[in-house]
């Protein structure tokens, strides 16, 4: 990885009662430079399972290339849901959602203020959770 980044892989599947397992994450390209994480402990993931690392897009997508042949990773935006209630009430609103494209959730009548001690910043990779939205 750039800059020498240390990123951690967070499984989207519940891992419990899955064995941990020692593992490498690499990219599609075939490339030696195309290593995530040389070393890592991860539960057992089935084929199709995803994981995700926290903060890596911005900073990751400049680096991507069609090189052998690959397309370009599909982006998703990871929002606590707290985070997307607040972007609606901005006005340039309308300006994200074009950006977010169809991939935005509609939450404008849930429940969830910025005061809420269940959606906060660190419960980011609890996607299963109602709190936190992959849009």
């Amino acid at each position: 990885m750039f800059d020498h980044a240390e990123v951690e892989p967070i499984p989207l599947a519940d891992p419990k009662y899955r064995p941990v397992l020692r593992s490498s994450i690499w990219g599609p390209t075939c490339d030696s430079l195309d290593c995530i994480m040389k070393t890592c402990d991860l539960p057992s993931l089935n084929v199709g399972e995803w994981f995700m690392f926290e903060n890596m897009g911005a900073y990751t997508i400049s680096a991507a290339s069609t090189f052998n042949g690959f397309q370009k990773p599909e982006m998703r935006c990871v929002l606590p849901i707290h985070v997307m209630k607040y972007l609606q009430t901005l006005p340039t609103w309308a300006n994200l959602l074009e950006a977010f494209g169809d991939q935005v959730l509609d939450f404008s009548n849930a429940n969830v203020g910025t005061d809420c001690d269940i959606a906060n910043a660190n419960d980011i990779h609890l996607l299963p959770h109602p709190e936190s939205v992959s849009a």
